[in-house]
This record gives structure tokens, sequence and C-alpha cells, in this order.
């Protein structure tokens, strides 16, 4: 969970990052101003999860791609880059027309100030990056969450779900070594680094951690998602329900297990479909 950490360090500093750089070099259009487009984000996370449960990862499993939580947090970090490195280019551009006088964003003044409403961006070029944000969230945390509960023995799960929950400490942590260097003259290589180096640990954690085993890889008989069941059915009868259901939407592979690694969910609905 600890190289998660980048993840939520990035996520919490888009706000204040981009605050900054909205008021008042960008331009404030109809009805959205600097603080509401923040409320995107929340807004690109309540549409996202029903478009990836229900339409993005069962078309995945539909079409036998093995994507496992693995794979999905490597994405949310690798979306979660995405957007800051999109932060740092809209930074560039705005550098491009003025400078900051001081280190404080308010300071911000145009090279040509007589036509300044020519040259400036939209506020709405900001929701490209907190739609980014909200849906590197819905594919990354929800993933570490259901890594943390899935994989993990009953009379431990909240105890590594606490570890799963501290990655936002451990953000909270790499901003406050951060942020006192940061000053808006050189917030444009903070956001094209932190954006890259989020990018690049995407991959890394595919390259490090896919073949990592968890215990319900171990012992799957224990580690079920709906539990309860697969212990009142004394145990592999409950797997074999699981096993039955996942080779009649057609399982790759020897371990049919492996395709509701998708997440809970979906073994909860296995078990359901055979009762």
């Amino acid at each position: 969970f600890i190289p998660f950490s980048l993840f939520f360090f990035c996520n919490s500093q888009m706000y204040s990052w981009g605050y900054n750089q909205c008021d008042p070099a960008l331009r404030i259009a109809g009805w959205m101003d600097c603080n509401q487009m923040q409320n995107t984000n929340p807004f690109f996370i309540l549409i996202s999860i029903p478009i990836l449960d229900f339409i993005v990862y069962p078309f995945f499993i539909r079409m036998r791609w093995h994507i496992t939580h693995v794979h999905k947090i490597g994405m949310g970090m690798i979306i979660m880059g995405l957007a800051l490195v999109i932060m740092g280019g809209i930074q560039t551009y705005i550098n491009s027309k003025g400078y900051y006088k001081t280190d404080d964003s308010s300071s911000y003044v145009y090279n040509n100030p007589a036509n300044y409403k020519e040259e400036q961006l939209s506020v709405y070029w900001q929701l490209i990056i907190f739609g980014l944000s909200g849906i590197a969230e819905v594919v990354g945390n929800i993933a570490v969450l259901e890594l943390a509960y899935v994989g993990s023995p009953p009379s431990m799960k909240s105890l590594v779900m606490a570890f799963a929950l501290m990655t936002t400490c451990g953000g909270a942590i790499i901003g406050f070594i951060v942020n006192p260097f940061f000053t808006m003259s050189n917030a444009v290589y903070y956001m094209y680094i932190s954006g890259g180096v989020c990018m690049l640990f995407g991959p890394g954690m595919w390259w490090v951690f896919g073949k990592m085993k968890t215990g319900r890889d171990l012992m799957p008989e224990l580690f079920e998602a709906n539990i309860t069941d697969v212990a009142k059915t004394g145990g592999n009868k409950g797997i074999e329900a699981v096993e039955s259901s996942i080779n009649s939407m057609g399982s790759i592979g020897s371990n049919p297990l492996a395709q509701i690694e998708m997440g809970s969910k979906h073994a909860m609905d296995a078990i359901q479909e055979t009762k």
C-alpha cells in the first residue's frame, strides 16, 4: 500500500494547486468559478462507478481479459498522473502569457494587459483535470480497498483495511514535506514531476506486484467475498458453486476464480446465481 500514497498526494494537491492556477489566470465562464470547478470531481466519481461496474468491467470479463486489482491500482495511478501532467500543460500556457511577481497566485500579471482576455484560457479546461482525478479514484482507490478486504483473512480484515486507508496519511506526509518549497513560480515543475512519477508508478506496480499472492490466492476456500455462504456450505461446496457459475460465463485458464478478481461484487453474484 505504501506506493499508493503518491496517488493521494497527487489527488490532494490537485485541489490547492488547481485553485491557485485558476485564480486569477483563467477566465470565469458562466456559472462555474474556481471553487465550483473542483466539485466536478465527486460528480465524475458518481457517474464513473456505474459505468465501470456495469459496462467496462463486465466487458473485460466477456473479452476474457484477466484484469486484477493490481492492474486497476496501476491504471488509477496512471490516470491520476496524467491529470497532473495536463495541469502542468495548462500552467505552461499560463506562464507563457504572464508571470508571478511574488509567490502568491494573486500576483499574476499578463505580458499584454491590454488584451489579456483574448489570451485567457477558460476555467472549463480544468474540467479535464478534475474529471480524470475522479475516474482515477474509482479505478485505483476502490481497487485498493477491495484488495485489502478480499485478500485478507477474516480475522485481519480490519487491520489490513486500516493500512489501506493509511495511504491518505502517507499522501499528506509527502505534501507536508514538499509544500514548503512550492511557489507559483515553480508550480509547473511540481505538476510535471509529480504527475510523471505517479504515471511511472502505475506500470511499476504491475511489474513489482503483478504476481503477488494474497491469502485468497493461497487458500481460496476461506477467502471468497461471501465468506458466510462459503462457511455454511462446508468450504469446498461454496467454491464449487462459484466455479460452476464462472464456467457458465466462459472462464479462462486453469483457475476459474481468476475471473472474479475484478471485485467482491462478482463473487457474491456468482454464489447467488447458483442458489
